[in-house]
């Protein structure tokens, strides 16, 4: 952490004289009035008063003690708090940076904007502010609102954390602050340190920032997935290996995970004479299918005979036993004593088990429910549109009215996601998972004005695919065409 103004003194041995000098010397460089800058140097001095009075080595924990104790008792007014200028300060010591003031203490009484006013045009907390304004401004997408509450948070946090830069936030920090103190902006301020180069990534929402957690390793998984102890290190093994050389996205290593526990299981009930991975023999493999078919029958939702969840299963298991005897051959492989004399099951012991009329059942389902689909996408479009025209010329007859405004833009949304889908070949998880700085913005040879495409991650996590472009300026036309729709062009989700 850079030290900056007095900070030095935060976790340092306990002075107030040394504290109140400080203060001193630095506000006669602030911008304040000779009766503001005398109530700072009072207010320090009565603030010092109170440290003297609690417990804690440094001037941070006393600090802390007097956020819990005397604070409170302060903001509540009365006989509780000093007579002349009780906040002047607190509002000195902490953008002197001499504390860091805590998110249910002080934090929400700052108004940082207002606070750093004082303070010379090179201060540190100045230039940040500078360069976090000029990177909210580019976020077209974000509301005025949400620029001043974006821009106040990530001061705050600076003053919180004791930051020089904006390049010392991390996710833990925005993360805290979701849970702590539940501010408004901080998606607006996640894009501006995502433009700012502060975090590698695209923007996330709140939910998604709330709801994701540290990247679970093979081990755990293998952990959690209830797998035997002897099969539990080489199943590890796979995994890792398995996300480094074809796909590490959660979902996939999560399946695979729980598909090779219920093998594992089945091999320590059946074949309890099985001490490892390479004791495995195809024998054991084949006596495994119709344990996982007649498992699979039992676990149908609808009325087939038989399913694709068993052929999900046993795929995994021959996957497995095929990458780990081919990887083991590789010089210096962790996986070389695990792999078994030969692959267990094969391609082979799959055919003729009854799953290849499921696979034709299957297909001949979804041909039908897309055919289905097409001959009422024209309807579908037509409705979300006529939908949305009569919720814009209900809101264009009572603008004021924040429920109509509400209902529209809900209209609105629900077209664009329908058209975007249409047009750009997008699944919905990946609609769903899509920031602003996923449009690319272009100018081709055969258009003049600018046309956005979308880049969107593949399910296995092999890299972002550029869709089909989208038509001029990211707005689609109305089903029939007639150009960009008559309603108000600018819409925010928020």
């Amino acid at each position: 952490m850079t030290e900056v103004g007095l900070s030095a003194l935060a976790d340092a041995r306990y002075d107030g004289e040394l504290l109140a000098a400080g203060i001193g010397a630095l506000v006669s460089s602030w911008s304040l009035s000779t009766d503001r800058r005398r109530g700072a140097v009072l207010g320090t001095r009565t603030l010092v008063g109170e440290f003297d009075g609690l417990a804690g080595e440094t001037l941070q924990e006393r600090f802390e003690r007097f956020e819990q104790a005397v604070w409170p008792r302060w903001c509540a007014g009365g006989h509780g708090a000093p007579p002349y200028r009780w906040s002047a300060g607190v509002r000195a010591v902490v953008i002197a940076r001499a504390v860091r003031p805590g998110w249910r203490g002080v934090v929400p009484a700052i108004s940082p904007l207002h606070w750093i006013k004082p303070l010379p045009a090179g201060d540190p907390l100045h230039v940040e502010d500078a360069r976090l304004s000029a990177a909210i401004d580019g976020l077209h997408w974000a509301r005025h609102d949400a620029h001043h509450r974006a821009q106040t948070l990530g001061l705050r946090i600076l003053l919180a954390r004791g930051y020089a830069r904006l390049d010392e936030i991390t996710e833990d920090d925005l993360r805290a602050v979701a849970v702590e103190h539940l501010p408004r902006g901080i998606d607006a301020l996640d894009g501006a340190l995502c433009a700012l180069r502060v975090f590698d990534r695209t923007p996330k929402r709140g939910p998604t920032r709330l709801m994701r957690t540290s990247r679970v390793s093979a081990g755990e998984l293998a952990d959690r997935a209830d797998i035997p102890e002897r099969f539990r290190a080489a199943t590890a093994l796979y995994l890792d290996s398995y996300a480094q050389r074809v796909s590490d996205h959660h979902t996939t290593m999560r399946n695979r995970a729980a598909h090779l526990a219920r093998f594992w299981r089945f091999i320590d009930e059946e074949f309890p004479e099985v001490t490892g991975v390479h004791e495995v023999l195809p024998a054991h493999g084949r006596a495994y299918v119709p344990h996982a078919i007649a498992a699979g029958r039992g676990d149908r939702r609808g009325g087939d005979e038989d399913t694709q969840t068993a052929h999900g299963w046993l795929s995994t298991v021959r996957v497995f036993f095929t990458d780990l005897c081919s990887w083991a051959t590789e010089p210096g492989s962790p996986l070389a004593g695990h792999a078994p004399p030969a692959i267990p099951l094969t391609y082979h012991d799959l055919r003729g088990v009854g799953f290849e009329k499921v696979r034709r059942r299957v297909k001949a389902r979804m041909t039908s429910t897309v055919l289905d689909l097409e001959r009422e996408i024209p309807n579908i479009r037509a409705h979300a549109f006529t939908v949305w025209q009569e919720a814009a010329d209900v809101y264009a007859a009572a603008p004021e009215d924040r429920l109509v405004e509400r209902r529209e833009r809900d209209a609105f949304w629900d077209w664009a996601l329908l058209e975007l889908l249409v047009q750009s070949g997008l699944r919905v998880e990946e609609a769903g998972e899509l920031t602003t700085l996923d449009v690319l913005i272009g100018h081709p040879r055969w258009c003049g004005a600018a046309v956005g495409r979308v880049s969107a991650s593949t399910a296995a996590g092999r890299g972002p695919r550029v869709l089909a472009p989208l038509r001029a300026s990211l707005r689609p036309a109305p089903p029939g065409g007639g150009g960009v729709p008559r309603a108000a062009t600018g819409r925010s989700p928020a």
